[in-house]
């Protein structure tokens, strides 16, 4: 009593996506473009689920310092920064068996802006995510998918995002399935 208590669901929806597709954070070592509010959600989420490394790389590399600094109170993970233009930017994205693009590049109406990520750096084996959902196949997918790796956009994060909030208010079990299926029509009614 007496007391405010605030979530982010966004970090908790991230994993929940991620898992939905067979993937888990733990034990691998994740790049994160972007330092912004969704790059520090998802950031803290792979570190509670024990994430080896976490390399988190900023236009401004100072924002990436800053977030790391944030996340490094009492994480076991190796948490290290650079610039996009930094030679140890293209080393940690390949390296990196997730890799999460947290910009808002690609994203409607900028639909044909060239990747942060160049698509050389991509891979088989790994996990590449575009938390853009509008378009769900941004540019950054198509060039992971060509270079053998899987994908994820971002409309299962926003749906399990929206379901964590959806329990967490009502108490009761968040009808996935259906709030899934209302996202992708009202995507697909905004592009008819």
């Amino acid at each position: 009593e007496g007391k405010l208590t605030g979530y982010n669901t966004d970090g908790p929806g991230f994993i929940a996506s991620m898992r939905e597709i067979g993937w888990a954070a733990t034990g691998r070592a994740v790049t994160i473009i972007g330092a912004g509010g969704s790059a520090r959600s998802v950031a803290a989420a792979v570190l509670r689920e024990k994430a080896r490394r976490l390399s988190l790389i900023n236009r401004t590399p100072a924002k990436a310092e800053a977030l790391a600094e944030l996340l490094t109170g009492g994480q076991a993970a190796e948490i290290t920064t650079a610039g996009l233009t930094a030679p140890q930017a293209e080393e940690w994205v390949r390296e990196a068996e997730i890799v999460v693009d947290c910009t808002s590049v690609g994203m409607y109406p900028h639909v044909d802006v060239a990747p942060v990520v160049p698509a050389g750096w991509l891979h088989g084996g790994q996990l590449v995510c575009d938390l853009t959902y509008n378009p769900r196949h941004t540019v950054l997918l198509k060039a992971a998918q060509h270079r053998g790796a899987e994908t994820l956009d971002g409309t299962g994060m926003l749906v399990h995002q929206g379901a964590i909030a959806f329990e967490q208010w009502t108490g009761e079990a968040a009808p996935v399935e259906i709030m899934r299926q209302a996202l992708l029509n009202a995507l697909q009614r905004r592009h008819a």
